[in-house]
């Protein structure tokens, strides 16, 4: 039962504005359903209030058909009139039906009410989705926009009532499904296309994952009705206080068995040169501490701070008198910051720092572990080759440059450009020079040729032969324009003035045998190599605010403006005799609108 007003504190006839709400009471049979009507109306009654019958329902949940006849066959009479028996009652946006009250086992997903709320919500998010669709699909419209948009007018109206249907993929699958047909069109790809992998642009992108989000909520509800200083007015709270002992599988309960089950994976990963244990792998912590330091109003990562200030101050400024070669400089890992991020001292102080009233300091950590938990769960059962290949160079660490690529309007197609490359989308030669083939034609180039300079690329490493090595006049000169510093700048950073060799010429896939131009050009779109994190040109790539030595803006910034120069003319090239309607094709509409 929940009640607005504290009745009991009431003597006499109730005075006037006073009211109850959402009464509800659980009967055991139809006999006893009829006298709690009853009782209903008299309680009113005594306190001076109308019974509200066009808001009032019995609803019947059980698996008997026999009885479900009877009670809809049933009048629950009252002096204020009959009170209708219902099949489906919305309480809260979540729709209750005959099926609430069975267990969540196999053979009951299809007509549970978690699931049937879901496919409720996925609905109405694919409404919303549709409308906003011309703004998904303008190539003009920043990125960054598409994705708030996404987030805050699509997400945030399919997740009303998670903490109903949590901690069951099945369950979120219809909302998922809705969340990655937004992402393929802020991508700018087309149905057919077969690189396309949500799980990792959805990371990319910054859009959470529905099987964590729903996680997080409910465990933040449940660890509320456990852990608040002030306890909920509400019946859910004397539900929780008080559980069903003839249900074995309740609400409460579940939580309890599926905290358990998902928190084992708090100790999945040690931290570097510690002993401490992490649910996350390390570029994924990382890039939780460097979005904080950003978007949080209240927190600044003192860690962040001190690397800031050092390149800032200079190492020469810092240690007058030392001999630090340029290289070096860069490196910022040399005794005057510490090396390595302390991930659990910075998520306590980012919690600390929320200052939410309603919030406990105990909620919010349970909140956020049980998030990280399911997501490296999530993570690891990915075994696409998009997500291997975002995975093994950290891509996910520098995730928030398109945020800040909203500041930059004019390069919006070079970030979407740039978001292809990192998770895997960008054009390939193999998948064009194939469908040539299906096609009847002899391309102009090799399965394994660049077609702009017929060298050998690797593939999936397209993008990086454009930016370190490929011969084509166009593609140098833009090279030179854009790139040169930071392609000089890495090369010193990691063996001094040493050329630069042909990309990928013996790479085998493994980061300690890429070759110097391969090492150059994943640090070049914000990879790490070796776990080679916080040089310049890692926290200058455009997450954080902060430049990198030698640079006058964030890498992403020029990187995104060679590849909004050049991957027309390479996508041209690769589809100039195709003839049908294809992923590439929708690359060089793109491209060129």
């Amino acid at each position: 039962m929940s009640v607005a007003l504290c009745l009991e504190s009431i003597t006499g006839t109730c005075p006037g504005g006073a009211y109850a709400d959402d009464i509800e009471g659980k009967e055991s049979c139809i006999a006893a359903a009829k006298r709690f009507c009853l009782g209903v109306y008299a309680w009113g009654q005594q306190w001076g209030m109308e019974l509200g019958i066009p808001k009032c329902g019995v609803l019947c949940i059980s698996d008997n058909e026999a009885l479900k006849q009877i009670h809809m066959n049933t009048k629950y009479t009252t002096p204020a009139g009959d009170i209708p028996a219902f099949t489906e009652y919305k309480y809260l946006g979540v729709v209750l039906d005959e099926s609430t009250g069975l267990a969540r086992g196999p053979g009951m997903n299809e007509g549970h009410v978690e699931i049937n709320h879901c496919k409720k919500l996925a609905a109405k998010g694919e409404k919303a989705l549709h409308a906003l669709r011309p703004l998904f699909l303008d190539h003009y419209c920043p990125i960054p926009l598409k994705v708030a948009m996404l987030r805050t007018l699509v997400v945030s109206l399919m997740t009303y009532g998670a903490e109903l249907a949590a901690f069951k993929q099945l369950n979120v699958a219809p909302i998922q499904r809705v969340v990655n047909t937004g992402i393929r069109w802020i991508l700018g790809l087309s149905q057919n296309s077969t690189t396309f992998e949500a799980y990792t642009a959805s990371f990319e992108l910054g859009i959470p994952n529905m099987e964590a989000e729903f996680a997080m909520l409910r465990t933040r509800l449940y660890a509320k009705l456990g852990c608040a200083d002030d306890p909920m007015v509400t019946w859910i709270q004397i539900l929780h206080d008080h559980p069903y002992t003839s249900h074995s599988r309740t609400w409460v309960s579940l939580n309890e068995a599926y905290l358990g089950s998902v928190l084992q994976g708090m100790s999945k990963y040690t931290e570097p040169n510690e002993e401490r244990k992490a649910p996350l792998r390390e570029w994924a912590r990382r890039g939780q501490i460097y979005e904080a330091h950003v978007r949080s109003n209240s927190y600044r990562s003192d860690y962040l701070d001190e690397l800031h200030r050092a390149r800032l101050d200079g190492i020469e400024e810092m240690f007058p008198g030392a001999n630090f070669n340029w290289g070096e400089e860069q490196t910022l890992a040399h005794g005057f910051v510490e090396q390595y991020m302390d991930y659990d001292t910075e998520r306590s102080r980012l919690i600390d720092s929320l200052n939410k009233p309603k919030k406990t300091h105990n909620e919010l950590h349970l909140a956020f572990d049980v998030r990280d938990c399911v997501l490296e769960r999530s993570m690891t059962a990915n075994t696409s080759v998009a997500f291997a290949y975002y995975d093994q160079w950290a891509f996910g660490a520098t995730r928030g440059y398109v945020r800040m690529a909203l500041n930059r309007p004019d390069i919006t197609l070079g970030v979407r450009w740039l978001i292809r490359v990192r998770t895997g989308t960008f054009p390939r030669v193999v998948d064009s020079w194939e469908k040539l083939r299906r096609l009847g034609k002899t391309p102009a180039y090799g399965r394994d040729e660049c077609p702009l300079c017929r060298e050998r690329v690797l593939s999936g490493y397209e993008w990086g032969h454009l930016m370190t090595s490929c011969s084509c006049e166009t593609i140098m000169n833009a090279r030179d324009r854009f790139l040169r510093p930071a392609i000089v700048g890495l090369s010193q950073m990691f063996v001094g003035d040493a050329p630069t060799r042909d990309l990928y010429s013996e790479v085998t896939g493994t980061s300690n045998q890429t070759s110097l131009a391969g090492v150059v050009a994943i640090f070049l779109v914000g990879g790490v190599v070796n776990t080679r994190y916080d040089n310049t040109y890692h926290i200058g790539f455009g997450h954080i605010d902060s430049i990198p030595v030698g640079l006058e803006t964030h890498i992403y910034v020029p990187v995104a403006q060679f590849l909004q120069q050049v991957a027309n003319s390479y996508v041209l090239k690769l589809t100039l005799d195709a003839e049908e309607d294809s992923d590439l094709d929708s690359d060089i509409s793109g491209s060129l609108c």
